[in-house]
Parts: C-alpha cells; sequence; structure tokens
C-alpha cells in the first residue's frame, strides 16, 4: 500500500540535518566556555565577557557584533541553557527539511539581529544590556507556527506536567504575554522581572512572520524543493492562488485523462508515478486530475 513507502511512515528516517548540529554545537560550546570565564579562576579575561552582550553603552562605543553576539552568552543558569537548546533542537529538526541550512540560519541570525533592534529602540534611554537567543527561538517558533497552524504537540509544563497545545495558540499566549510585559515595564521605562525582555522577543516574533511572508510560495527554491517526502503534510496549507475563469469545457487529450484510483493498490501506483514527475520536473508539471490524484491519497491516509 502508498504508507508501505519509507517517507510514508511514521519512523521514516529525516533527511540530513547539515546546520542544526552546527548551530547547536557553536551554542553548547559558548553556554559551556561563559560557564568556564565566569568561575574565579578566569576573573582576568571577563572582558571578553563583558564585549559580546547587547548594550546602549556598547553600541555608543560602536559595537555593532553585539546585535548578534548577545545570543551566544545563555548560561547564566545552567538549567534554562539546556531548555533553550532543547527548543533550537526540536524546532530546527522540523524546519531544516523545508527551509535549508542556509535559510535556518538566515532565519535565526534575522531573529535575533530585529529582536536586538527592537530591544535597543524600547531601551536607549534607560539603558540595560541584553543576552541570550530567546529571540531566535521566537523566531523559528512563528515560522513553524505560520507552516503547521494547529499540527498538536505535546510539552512537559514545569517539567512534569504533559500538555497538548497548538502552535498557532502558543505564539498568541506568548505575544499577549510579551505585548503586556512590553506596555507595564519597557514603555514605561521599567526593567521586568527575570531579566525578561519582552521587546526582543516581540522583534523575534516579527523576524519570524516576516521571513514566512517572504519566503513562502517559492517551495521550488527552497527545501520544499523534495515534496516528495513532505507533500501529503504540507499541501494542507499551501496558499492556492486565485485563477482566471475557466475556459469554456473542451475535450482533453487522451495523455490527460487520468483513470481514476479506486482500489488501494491503484492508488498507491498512481501516486507514486505522481511523485516521481514531482521529483523530476516540479510540481508546476502535474495536471489538474494528478493534483486531485494527490489530494485523494492525503485523505484516504488521514482516515487510516
Amino acid at each position: 500500500m502508498l504508507s508501505d513507502r519509507s517517507y510514508m511512515q511514521a519512523d521514516h528516517e529525516r533527511e540530513r540535518l547539515r546546520a542544526l548540529p552546527w548551530l547547536l554545537g557553536v551554542l553548547a560550546v559558548a553556554m559551556v566556555a561563559e560557564l568556564v570565564l565566569r568561575s574565579p579562576w578566569f576573573q582576568g579575561t571577563n572582558a571578553l565577557l563583558l564585549r559580546l552582550p547587547l548594550s546602549i553603552e556598547g553600541l555608543r562605543h560602536g559595537w555593532l557584533w553585539t546585535f548578534l553576539s548577545y545570543g551566544l552568552l545563555n548560561s547564566a543558569t545552567p538549567l534554562w541553557a539546556l531548555f533553550l537548546l532543547a527548543g533550537l533542537f526540536i524546532m530546527g529538526r522540523e524546519l531544516e527539511p523545508l527551509l535549508g541550512p542556509r535559510r535556518l540560519v538566515t532565519l535565526f541570525a534575522g531573529a535575533l539581529l530585529l529582536g536586538g533592534l527592537a530591544w535597543t529602540a524600547a531601551n536607549w534611554r534607560q539603558g540595560g544590556g541584553l543576552a541570550g537567543c530567546m529571540p531566535g527561538l521566537y523566531g523559528m517558533l512563528v515560522f513553524y507556527a505560520c507552516v503547521y497552524p494547529d499540527e498538536p504537540f505535546r510539552l512537559l509544563l514545569f517539567f512534569f506536567l504533559p500538555v497538548t497545545i497548538r502552535p498557532r495558540q502558543l505564539v498568541l499566549a506568548l505575544l499577549a504575554l510579551d505585548l503586556l510585559a512590553f506596555f507595564l515595564y519597557e514603555l514605561a521605562g521599567g526593567v521586568a522581572p527575570f531579566a525578561y525582555a519582552p521587546s526582543a522577543h516581540l522583534g523575534g516574533m516579527a523576524a519570524g512572520w516576516l521571513c514566512h511572508r517572504l519566503w513562502r510560495g517559492n517551495e521550488q527554491e527552497m527545501g520544499w524543493r523534495h515534496p516528495s517526502a513532505f507533500w501529503l503534510r504540507i499541501s494542507a496549507w499551501l496558499p492556492r492562488r486565485r485563477r482566471p475563469a475557466p475556459a469554456p469545457p473542451r475535450a482533453a487529450p487522451a495523455a490527460e485523462i487520468e483513470p481514476p484510483a479506486a482500489t488501494p493498490a491503484a492508488l498507491r501506483a498512481e501516486v507514486d508515478r505522481i511523485l516521481d514527475k514531482i521529483s523530476s520536473h516540479g510540481f508546476g508539471a502535474l495536471t489538474p486530475a494528478e493534483k486531485r490524484t494527490l489530494d485523494e491519497a492525503r485523505d484516504f491516509l488521514s482516515r487510516r
């Protein structure tokens, strides 16, 4: 049957990740280095740590690299650092097969940059500092929610209470929390509790949304250029472009008429042929009948 193909099984092997291991490795090394340099044995090297966080004073000295380097400092609390790495791993392994390595790194770095710019604009008068890659994680989360808004996933609230939530709901809750904290604290010239930086989080969210708006519709140029492995999952959210009014019906050539797939075996064979055609010529080469066959296959799998 169609589900016998390797990429249609729940435990199929994911496309090899290339950017995510490097990204996690760099952050993990930076976290360990920060813990070591903050120990009493290395007090003389703390000047290096002072040049990495984003601060108003540093920007006045021309330290523009801090718009990105602040994301390397995450180990103020080791447990929090592990939480950030786990979140980046969960989001990254879902997004890299869709975006590709370069766009995944661009999304993360762009969220850090826009988050840093938003924080700078909100805190230019009162000063302060910013550290942590949370804006990058927020950007990846928003992009994921734009792609899979209603796909439920489970998480452990307070590390022991299982909760099932949809990405759209999680993003809306975080957005409301950050907006509330922004108006109550940063906009009033105060500092939010727990070193919370709502303006940076809002900037990271905006970067994730902007990347999705800029990149959607370019599936053949992105990681979605291999739809044979992901088509049945993403076909539900791909935007359907408006088409002009159909011309009067005409007799279709015999080559465009596809026989109906009445049995599971016939459906499997037809979908195999269509997926091979997508891999060779792209999604735009499909006929309307072939697109309908893919929709029927997706509906068939959703009922299993």
